[in-house]
């Protein structure tokens, strides 16, 4: 599809365990203010936002998350908490595998990225509170983090907080 939301007013989940998802716009979880969106990735892949400008928002407009154990994650832009309000997280962990050409964890909403496995790889930015009054968490305890370019606390407040696992980056912005 062009465009998927998941929970609008209400709540909605996604589970997938195997075989290939393939959206070509926009994956949207909490897309009204109501909403409380969820997708599970355990086994199997995942394409999202090939479009100019396209991506997934975790938390776009209310609360969204992203669990991810296993299978193969890719996705233009990915934001967590994209809009002032919102709050997004996602959880990374065991075999899963996340490439994501820019992230941005608190783009002006909440958002908090817990790693404790697998391999997310940001082909340009990663950046922690991206507008004023955003907050961005990341947490890495086990894994690989690589990224390109890192701006932690942008306008707003970012914090990553490394207790184990290989992080790795060519430049590094701290405000």
């Amino acid at each position: 599809p062009d465009f998927e939301a998941i929970a609008g007013p209400g709540t909605g989940s996604f589970t997938q365990s195997g075989g290939f998802h393939f959206i070509q716009g926009n994956l949207d979880l909490g897309f009204s203010t109501t909403g409380e969106g969820s997708y599970t990735l355990s086994d199997g892949g995942l394409l999202v936002g090939i479009e100019a400008f396209s991506g997934e928002h975790i938390g776009f407009e209310g609360a969204g998350s992203f669990v991810q154990s296993g299978g193969e994650h890719a996705v233009g832009s990915l934001s967590l908490g994209f809009l002032a309000g919102s709050s997004g997280s996602y959880v990374l962990s065991d075999t899963g595998n996340l490439s994501a050409d820019f992230e941005v964890i608190g783009e002006s909403g909440t958002g908090s990225f817990t790693q404790s496995g697998g391999t997310a790889t940001v082909h340009d930015r990663l950046t922690l509170g991206e507008f004023s009054g955003s907050s961005g968490s990341y947490a890495l305890s086990a894994g690989i983090l690589s990224v390109i370019d890192e701006d932690i606390g942008g306008s707003g407040t970012g914090s990553l907080t490394q207790t184990r696992g290989t992080h790795s980056v060519a430049g590094l912005s701290l405000r």
